[in-house]
């Protein structure tokens, strides 16, 4: 007789090699796994065969403001076949989490989509039950379709990056991306009057603002924000609109791709934060990716100038 097993599957929309780089990086998996409302914090995660993945879930906090659950995890690799199957050991730390064994499969179904098989493999048929009414297919479902979601909208090419520190605590770092007034104060290039039109800092919500130079008309932009994880890191979308706040193209390149996704994180250490930001183009053209990646050292100077008017504004006395 065959063990008990929960099995689940969905399409999901990108290449193989990508969607087994997603399970295997903690940079993508920590934005993705788990059900909905839930987050991560990975401490340690060591992907070979008797490697180790240490991580705490995060629970949503409840209707009523109170905090959510942790859960502390641990995963351990049995069996690597990149790019089409893992199996592992799951458990956690404390006396009543259940302990099983996994394996996930990548199967190539061609056009830049994979078929991607959780399977959750049982001691016995009550561990089962325990777990579907524990919500563990639910779960599932959901992780997978977050899965699906996160690398649609994830940068399929060579990525930009930049960093900086800022003489300011976390929390007035935090401020400054998070509220339009202060927003307003230092975003875009220098030289420039930034208008916030409209502001929901929040995951799935959006940020419509307008750039103007003396004697020039207003150049819009808009955030649409994904995961949002306070005083620790922000993804959005970031393209250029019209007044509207529908997506145009870039005023200066007709093959600037239309939507860059963002991921900025946070860190302190003795009262000094530092922000590193990570983009590229998604569902962008060949041209586009090309285009982006020849304006690398553009692009450092314009954050650069950026990130230093933030400094400069995180300076001032209110």
């Amino acid at each position: 007789m065959e063990s008990p097993e929960i099995a689940i599957t969905r399409t999901v929309h990108a290449p193989r090699q990508r969607v087994w780089d997603m399970f295997t990086q903690a940079e993508h998996i920590q934005h993705w796994w788990g059900p909905n409302g839930f987050t991560n914090t990975i401490s340690a995660m060591d992907v070979r065969v008797g490697g180790l993945w240490r991580y705490v879930m995060h629970g949503p906090a409840g209707a009523d403001g109170s905090p959510g659950t942790d859960y502390t995890n641990w995963i351990r690799y049995a069996e690597l076949e990149a790019p089409a199957r893992m199996a592992y050991a799951h458990g956690g730390d404390d006396p009543e989490h259940a302990e099983f064994h996994a394996e996930v499969t990548l199967q190539d179904l061609g056009d830049s989509t994979t078929q991607v098989t959780l399977r959750l493999l049982l001691a016995s048929a009550e561990q089962r039950a325990q777990l579907v009414e524990f919500g563990a297919v639910q779960g599932g479902e959901q992780t997978l379709a977050r899965l699906d979601a996160y690398v649609s909208a994830t940068p399929d090419a060579q990525c930009f990056a930049i960093g900086h520190s800022f003489p300011a605590p976390l929390a007035q770092v935090w401020q400054a991306w998070s509220e339009p007034a202060r927003f307003a104060q230092w975003w875009g290039p220098a030289g420039c009057a930034v208008q916030v039109k409209k502001m929901d800092f929040r995951s799935g919500g959006e940020t419509h603002y307008a750039m103007a130079w003396p004697g020039v008309p207003p150049m819009w932009g808009k955030f649409v924000y994904g995961q949002i994880v306070p005083q620790q890191s922000i993804e959005f979308i970031n393209s250029f609109s019209n007044e509207a706040g529908d997506i145009t193209r870039a005023p200066f390149f007709d093959d600037w791709p239309l939507r860059v996704f963002n991921t900025v994180t946070f860190s302190e250490q003795a009262g000094q934060t530092t922000i590193s930001l990570r983009g590229g183009p998604i569902q962008a053209t060949e041209a586009e990716r090309s285009r982006f990646a020849g304006h690398f050292d553009s692009m450092t100077q314009g954050f650069g100038g950026t990130f230093a008017q933030l400094e400069a504004y995180l300076l001032r006395k209110e």
